[in-house]
């Protein structure tokens, strides 16, 4: 099993989400059969819901991320766009008869206003295997022909299966010279690995971080009161700060946590 392969399926048996159902399961199990530990287990992770739901834990966990790389100011000129792929649904794509994305989609439409106001930008779009088949660059190719992105414009690497495999299979097509000018388009959340990589790889490229989960500025952050948004934040969230570690130990990015 290779690094790819190994990191998605590794990724669900530590989000937190799964974790606390597990144990409140476990603990109410364990308390049927007279164990008093269940009792501890079970209101442990019954605290813990209450505790995502009334704190706002997914804002502290997101905001270091998301704010780590703010947006560079925009180039008078620049001669490359890289989107990395998110959320590209292929195989309800292909049942639904149109072009699915799951998550914001905020990525795919700045990049398609950056290619209207930049005539002389080139649009690269990366993206392998999507869940259910096929590959998310499909799906790209037809959500960019409805923002009425020029296709003779735009490059579609569809091998790529992870972070890594985006920015080394992008930089190996593409061939940025030192002088050209590149952004990259992506999620605020997931700006600090792509960057890493990056640097990594000593692609000298610009962000241009999108689809933000939390304000910006200093003031106190409060939660949304909700179990199910916030939960899924969170569990992005360790995601990408799982994702920093892994890469890290993997050699994959520049440092631990990369910065500007």
């Amino acid at each position: 099993m290779d690094f790819a392969t190994f990191s998605k399926i590794a990724t669900r048996f530590v989000e937190p989400g799964n974790i606390l159902a597990v144990l409140l399961a476990l603990g109410l199990v364990l308390q049927w059969f007279g164990f008093r530990i269940g009792l501890w287990l079970a209101s442990a992770a019954a605290a813990s819901f209450l505790c995502v739901i009334f704190l706002p834990i997914d804002q502290w966990l997101a905001q270091p991320l998301e704010n780590r790389f703010p947006r560079a100011r925009e180039p008078a000129h620049i001669d490359g766009i890289l989107v990395l792929s998110a959320g590209q649904q292929r195989s309800i794509s292909v049942r639904r008869g149109i072009p699915v994305q799951h998550f914001a989609g905020g990525d795919m439409i700045a990049a398609a206003e950056l290619m209207r106001r930049h005539p002389e930008a080139r649009l690269v779009f990366t993206g392998g295997s999507a869940f259910g088949g096929g590959t998310a660059a499909d799906v790209a190719r037809e959500i960019f022909d409805q923002l009425g992105v020029d296709q003779s414009r735009a490059t579609y690497e569809a091998e790529a299966r992870d972070t890594w495999e985006n920015l080394l299979f992008s930089q190996k097509l593409v061939r940025p010279k030192p002088a050209e000018t590149w952004l990259l388009v992506a999620s605020a959340l997931h700006m600090p690995r792509a960057m890493g990589v990056a640097q990594r790889l000593d692609w000298l490229i610009a962000p241009w971080p999108t689809d933000f989960l939390t304000p910006a500025g200093d003031g106190p952050a409060t939660s949304r009161r909700s179990l199910g948004r916030n939960l899924a934040t969170i569990d992005t969230t360790v995601h990408e700060w799982l994702g920093l570690l892994v890469y890290r130990i993997a050699g994959k990015t520049a440092a631990l946590f990369p910065a500007p």
